[in-house]
């Protein structure tokens, strides 16, 4: 990365891709819609950092747009593409980077000349990187099939996990609880979330790569991301 994934010196506004802390998020579990409704409720609370995904211009009149920070999937660490920088997978991609080695060898050879003769796109289009930073704890995970940990300060956020949150002290963009904020996204990496994020409600299917017969990698693991400072 030619550019600075965070602004240095940030301004006193909440933006489109801010970190922030001190949000109560609040994710309601049922087993099936139920009418009328039930008495009883399930509700799991987290108190969490967050990525604001509101756009800027709609942070007002105490409502703002959440995705809480996760642990990355630790399956993308087996890509020497994605383990070398795991920003890579905010930006689309060739299909043989989005495959381990391994992976791209097993492919039959007129699969491989189709596949590289394809358009760059994104192999994880659900999730956004978040670059490691000194104010973001780091933590450690435990690679399959070994016994090592390693000690890791990248985070992501899953477009699937959005949240409206209600917040009294946010009356707009610069009007707000801006000691919650941690860090502000530079401006070309901000840019390439808001591309992202287009692209993944607008039509997954015509942004990602055909699948075929073998998946680009951590596209058929398991949906589940550890919260933000979970061991």
């Amino acid at each position: 990365m030619t550019f600075p994934f965070y602004e240095s010196d940030p301004d006193e506004t909440f933006r489109f891709g801010d970190i922030v802390t001190g949000f109560t998020i609040v994710t309601p579990s049922l087993k099936t819609p139920t009418i009328p409704a039930p008495t009883e409720y399930e509700i799991s609370i987290t108190h969490t950092h967050a990525a604001v995904l509101s756009p800027c211009c709609s942070i007002r009149d105490g409502t703002i747009l959440l995705s809480p920070l996760l642990q990355i999937r630790t399956n993308w660490l087996k890509n020497p593409y994605f383990a070398d920088d795991l920003t890579r997978i905010n930006t689309p991609m060739s299909a043989q980077q989005a495959r381990t080695p391994q992976k791209w060898e097993e492919l039959p050879p007129e699969q491989k000349v189709e596949l590289a003769n394809s358009p760059s796109a994104y192999a994880e289009l659900r999730f956004f990187i978040y670059e490691k930073h000194p104010l973001l704890p780091t933590y450690f995970v435990k690679l399959r099939n070994t016994i090592d940990k390693i000690e890791l300060g990248y985070y992501m956020i899953d477009f699937l996990r959005l949240y409206r949150v209600k917040c009294s002290a946010i009356h707009s963009p610069t009007d707000c609880p801006i000691h919650a904020k941690i860090l502000q996204l530079s401006i070309p990496v901000r840019r390439d979330l808001r591309t992202k994020l287009i692209s993944f409600f607008r039509e997954p299917e015509e942004d990602s790569f055909p699948q075929a017969t073998t998946p680009p990698a951590g596209l058929a693991s398991q949906d589940r991301g550890s919260q933000f400072g979970a061991d």
